[in-house]
C-alpha cells in the first residue's frame, strides 16, 4: 500500500514507559502517517539510539519516564543533534513551563489531528519557517517539575 500522507517515510523515535501508550502511537504514526516508527520505554534507551547513529527526524517523548525524564531527553538531544525537533506530551499544567524552555509541547490526551498539525508543521517547512521560543533554563523546569513529582501533583494515573 503506497502511502500519500505529507508524514510518510519521516523517521519518529517515540519514548514513553507505559507500553500501550507506545505501541498505540507507534501504530498510529505507521499506518496513519506513513511513518518509520523507532521506541524506546527511557531516556536511557532513547539516547543509546542517538548515540548509536540511529537516524532521527523527530523526537516525540512523554515527559514523565521512569529515571532521567523527558525534559533531560530534550535537552541533551538539543546539545547533540540541535536541528533535531523534540515534542514533548504531557499534562496541560505543564505545558506552559516546557514551551518557556523552548520546547515544543502537546496537551494530553491531544488529539490525533493536533498530533498530525505539528508534526506536519516540524518536519514539512523549511526549517527556517519553523518558529522556535528561545531556549530557557530549563534545569529549574526540571527540578520544579521533579518537585512536584514529590508531592504527587502532575503525575498521570497509573
Amino acid at each position: 500500500m503506497q502511502h500519500s500522507h505529507a508524514l510518510h517515510g519521516f523517521t519518529v523515535l517515540v519514548v514513553d514507559d507505559n507500553l500501550s501508550v507506545l505501541e498505540a502511537t507507534t501504530y498510529l504514526l505507521e499506518a496513519a502517517f506513513g511513518c518509520q516508527v523507532v521506541t524506546a520505554a527511557s531516556c536511557v534507551e532513547a539516547l543509546t539510539l542517538m548515540e548509536k547513529g540511529t537516524h532521527l527526524d523527530l523526537i516525540f517523548s512523554d515527559v514523565v519516564l521512569t529515571g532521567a525524564d523527558g525534559l533531560t531527553l530534550a535537552r541533551t538531544a538539543r546539545e547533540r543533534m540541535p536541528e533535531l525537533p523534540v515534542v514533548l506530551t504531557a499534562w496541560e499544567d505543564q505545558i506552559e513551563s516546557i514551551i518557556a524552555c523552548g520546547y515544543m509541547a502537546l496537551a494530553k490526551a491531544y488529539s490525533v489531528k493536533e498530533l498530525e498539525s505539528m508534526f506536519t508543521e516540524l518536519l514539512c517547512k523549511p526549517a527556517a519557517a519553523v518558529s522556535a521560543v528561545p531556549p530557557a533554563d530549563d534545569e529549574s523546569l526540571s527540578r520544579s517539575f521533579h518537585g512536584s513529582m514529590q508531592t504527587g501533583e502532575g503525575t498521570r494515573p497509573v
